[in-house]
């Protein structure tokens, strides 16, 4: 062989190597220390574990509200875990619902070695849910996810729709190679999306599904109860357009409700208040 093909295949591989690193390190990602409790809130907190169908335990925190009108179930965000809506689980709480925290699977103190971003993550969401039905009985269950957590609560609620009589989504990707290049966009630059576009093929095998035809379009027809979009106009990581998107496949969507100055997820650090209100506004409209 030409020393000319020698170096290109020496540098294919090369190439090839550091995407697939890069996509196992994604799909492993490092498990945030829990970094604030509702408790730390003056917020009652009661730790809690349940298991999911695949046979994970994942532990989060329940806060019981003094009289109960329903729960709300709250699922995190990619690399982040159940501390992540600490502020909004206790402000629920005050609002008179009982909130669920969890960590996701591979995210904080939960089981799992390995992130599905949100496909698998459905399986949890609807663990939770279960848990949410059997302490709430009658009252209405709200299923709110941050991200990623949004992108499994939307899936798991169209597999199995008795598990929640609301939904609410904040941030959440359309399509799941929207989140895979977002993150790289932001978190590496804004040529990464295109130089690392192999991975979306290489993540094939490690997470047993192909990532590319994972369309909330596809799911999101099925979920016939409320549901309430929440977006920044200022996302970088997830574009608006896909929460436009994403509201057009909805058969009862409420919104999508802007944050105009905020980027991802950011909604509820800019304009706290405001959050707090359309969520509870939403939540009580239920009961």
């Amino acid at each position: 062989m030409e020393p000319i093909a020698w170096t290109a295949a020496a540098l294919g591989s090369i190439y090839f190597g550091v995407v697939w690193l890069v996509v196992r390190v994604g799909l492993r990602p490092p498990r945030m220390p829990l970094f604030l409790t509702p408790a730390a809130l003056d917020c009652p907190q009661e730790d809690v574990a349940f298991q999911t169908r695949d046979g994970l335990t994942l532990r989060g925190w329940w806060l019981p509200a003094d009289v109960p009108k329903g729960c709300v179930v709250i699922a995190h965000g990619y690399l982040m875990n159940r501390c992540e809506l600490s502020i909004v689980g206790s402000k629920l709480r005050q609002g008179g619902w009982d909130v669920l925290m969890f960590d996701l699977r591979a995210h904080g103190e939960s089981q799992g070695q390995r992130c599905g971003m949100g496909r698998h993550e459905a399986m949890d969401v609807q663990a939770a849910a279960q848990l949410a039905r059997a302490r709430s009985g009658e009252r209405p269950v709200v299923l709110l996810g941050s991200s990623m957590g949004g992108a499994a609560s939307a899936m798991a609620l169209a597999e199995r729709g008795e598990l929640a009589d609301a939904l609410i989504l904040d941030s959440v990707y359309s399509q799941l190679p929207d989140a895979a290049m977002g993150i790289l966009r932001v978190f590496v630059g804004r040529w990464a999306p295109k130089a690392f576009a192999p991975g979306i093929v290489l993540a094939w095998p490690m997470l047993g599904f192909k990532p590319w035809k994972v369309d909330l379009a596809d799911h999101l027809p099925s979920v016939s109860c409320p549901v309430l979009v929440l977006h920044g106009g200022r996302d970088g990581l997830i574009p608006p357009d896909r929460a436009r998107r994403n509201v057009e496949a909805l058969p009862n969507p409420h919104g999508p409700v802007w944050f105009e100055r905020a980027g991802h997820c950011e909604g509820r650090m800019l304009e706290p208040k405001r959050y707090v209100e359309v969520v509870l506004g939403f939540c009580d409209g239920l009961v």
